[in-house]
C-alpha cells in the first residue's frame, strides 16, 4: 500500500515536472515568435525609412536640377544680353542715341547687381536645408565665391555649367577647384562631391 502511494507520488511528480517543462517550452516558444515578430516589424519599418530617405533624396536632387536649370537659364539670358550690348555699343550709329544709351545703362547695372544669387542662395537654402550654415562652421576660411562655387559643386553641376554661370573660362573653373580643394584640405582619395554630400 504504502509502494503504491510512493509510486503515485512518484507519477505525480513526474507528470507535475513534465508539465512544467512543456509549459516552459511553449512560454519559450511564444518568446521566440514575438522576438521574431518584433525583428520583422524591425525590419519593415527600417525598410520603410529607408526607401522613404531615397525617396527624399531623390526629391532633393530633382529640386537641384530644376534650381541648376533655372540659374543656367539665367546665366545664358544675361550672356546674351551682354553680347548685344557689346555689338550696340560697336555700332557707331546706334551709341548716338541718347535713350538708348540710357537703356543700355540700365541694362548694365541689372546684369552687375547680385539680387540674382541673393535669390539663388533663397531657393538652395529652402532645398537643402542649413548646408552652406555648415560648411561655413566647417571651413570659416571659404570666401563668399568659394561658397557659390561649392553650391554649384553641391548640385552637382559640371564645370563647363559652373563656368557659364560664373562667367568665367572652364581653366578658370577648374583652378578655382583646386584652390577651394586645397583650402579644405581635402584628401586625395575623396572628390569634392563626396565630400560635400555627406556634409
Amino acid at each position: 500500500m504504502q509502494l503504491q502511494s510512493e509510486h503515485e507520488f512518484y507519477y505525480s511528480i513526474n507528470i507535475i515536472i513534465l508539465l512544467i517543462v512543456v509549459l516552459l517550452m511553449l512560454i519559450q516558444r511564444q518568446k521566440r515568435i514575438t522576438a521574431q515578430k518584433k525583428n520583422l516589424e524591425l525590419e519593415k519599418q527600417i525598410h520603410e525609412m529607408k526607401s522613404e530617405q531615397e525617396l527624399l533624396q531623390k526629391e532633393i536632387e530633382l529640386k537641384n536640377k530644376k534650381l541648376s536649370a533655372r540659374a543656367l537659364y539665367h546665366s545664358g539670358r544675361n550672356q546674351l544680353i551682354n553680347n548685344l550690348l557689346l555689338t550696340i555699343e560697336n555700332i557707331p550709329e546706334l551709341s548716338k542715341v541718347p535713350a538708348l544709351n540710357t537703356q543700355i545703362k540700365h541694362l548694365k547695372n541689372y546684369l552687375r547687381s547680385d539680387n540674382e544669387w541673393e535669390t539663388f542662395v533663397f531657393h538652395f537654402e529652402e532645398i537643402n536645408p542649413g548646408f552652406l550654415g555648415r560648411l561655413r562652421k566647417l571651413h570659416p576660411e571659404l570666401t563668399s565665391n568659394d561658397m557659390r562655387y561649392i553650391a554649384y559643386i553641391y548640385m552637382n553641376l559640371t564645370t563647363k555649367e559652373i563656368s557659364n554661370l560664373l562667367n568665367i573660362t572652364i581653366y578658370a573653373s577648374k583652378k578655382r577647384k583646386e584652390r577651394i580643394i586645397s583650402k579644405i584640405k581635402l584628401p586625395n582619395d575623396i572628390t569634392l562631391y563626396s565630400y560635400l554630400s555627406n556634409i
